[in-house]
C-alpha cells in the first residue's frame, strides 16, 4: 500500500544504537526507526538481561510511536507479567497500543518449528 517498514532486530540494533549514544549518528539512525511508517521490533528484550540502557532505548522508541499513533509490531518471548517486571511504563504502552491486536501464544516447545523433527 505504498508504506515503508523497518525491521528492528533487538539483539543487533539495540546494541549498535547503545554504542552510538551521544553521537550524531545515533540521532540519525534512531530517527529512522522512530519515524518509520511501520516498525517491526523483533525479540524485544531478548538476551542475557535487561539493562537500564535497554529500558531507556525501548521506552524512547515505543513511547514516541504510541504518541504519534504509528503502527508497530512487536515480538517477544516475554509474557505480560515479565514485560511488566521489566518496566511498567513500557508494558503499559505496549498493552495500550495492542489492545485489539495482541496475540499471545503460550510457550510450548511443540510450537517451535525450528526444533521440529522432520
Amino acid at each position: 500500500k505504498g508504506r515503508s517498514a523497518r525491521y528492528f532486530v533487538w539483539r543487533e540494533d539495540s546494541v549498535i544504537l547503545k554504542s552510538l549514544v551521544n553521537t550524531s549518528e545515533y540521532t540519525e539512525r534512531f530517527k529512522e526507526f522512530k519515524k518509520a511508517d511501520i516498525l517491526y521490533i523483533d525479540d524485544l528484550f531478548k538476551g542475557v538481561g535487561t539493562t537500564a540502557a535497554d529500558i531507556k532505548l525501548a521506552f524512547e522508541l515505543i513511547d514516541f510511536r504510541v504518541r504519534q499513533c504509528l503502527k508497530t509490531i512487536i515480538s517477544t518471548e516475554l509474557d505480560e507479567n515479565a514485560l511488566i517486571a521489566c518496566d511498567q511504563a513500557i508494558a503499559g504502552r505496549i498493552f495500550q497500543m495492542s489492545k485489539r491486536f495482541r496475540l499471545v501464544i503460550p510457550k510450548d516447545i511443540r510450537k517451535n518449528y525450528r526444533l521440529r523433527k522432520e
